[in-house]
C-alpha cells in the first residue's frame, strides 16, 4: 500500500508540476497561514507555506503540522494545484499529495487529496481563504478525512 501512495503521489507531482511552479509568471503570490477545524476523530491541521494564482490556474506549496489524538503528530509537504475561476472571489478546484514523517509512529505517511476552495482579496495584500480537502489514505487508514480549512493570505504588493 506504501509503495501504490509513493507512485500516486509521484504521478500527482508530475501531472500538478506546471501548475506549482508559478515562478515569475504568478500574477498574484501570496504566503499563507491556514488551520483546521477539528473534526469528528480529533484531526487538527495547521499549515504555512505559498499560494499563488495565475490566469485561471492555481498552486501551492505548504509545510503542515498535523495533531492526531489516536496517530500521533507529523510533520509533512504539501504539493498541490489546479483549476480556478474569478467571480469577483476566486473559487479553485485541485488535487494535492503530502508526505511527510509522524514522529511518534516512527513512521512514514502519505495521503492525497481532491480540494475545493475559495479565495477573497480584501486589500491589495491581505485576504482569506477557504478550503475543503478529503484526504485518502492518512495515517494508512482505509477510511477518508474530510478537513475544512480556513486562513489568512499575505501579498507584498508591487
Amino acid at each position: 500500500m506504501k509503495k501504490m501512495n509513493i507512485h500516486i503521489g509521484l504521478c500527482l507531482i508530475v501531472c500538478l508540476l506546471p501548475n506549482l511552479v508559478l515562478g515569475e509568471n504568478a500574477k498574484e503570490e501570496f504566503f499563507r497561514i491556514e488551520r483546521s477545524k477539528k473534526n469528528n476523530v480529533d484531526l487538527r491541521i495547521s499549515s504555512v507555506g505559498g499560494f499563488g494564482l495565475n490566469k485561471g490556474t492555481v498552486g501551492h506549496i505548504d509545510l503542515s503540522y498535523i495533531e492526531s489524538v489516536d496517530n500521533g503528530d507529523a510533520l509533512v509537504l504539501d504539493l498541490g494545484g489546479g483549476v480556478s475561476v474569478r467571480a469577483g472571489v476566486t473559487f479553485f478546484l485541485g488535487m494535492g499529495f503530502s508526505l511527510g514523517y509522524n514522529w511518534d509512529n516512527s513512521d512514514y505517511i502519505s495521503a492525497y487529496y481532491p480540494e475545493i476552495g475559495m479565495v477573497a482579496q480584501l486589500t491589495k495584500t491581505f485576504g482569506v481563504i477557504a478550503t475543503g480537502r478529503r484526504y485518502s489514505n492518512l495515517y494508512h487508514s482505509a477510511d477518508d478525512e474530510n478537513i475544512v480549512m480556513l486562513g489568512l493570505l499575505f501579498s507584498s504588493y508591487q
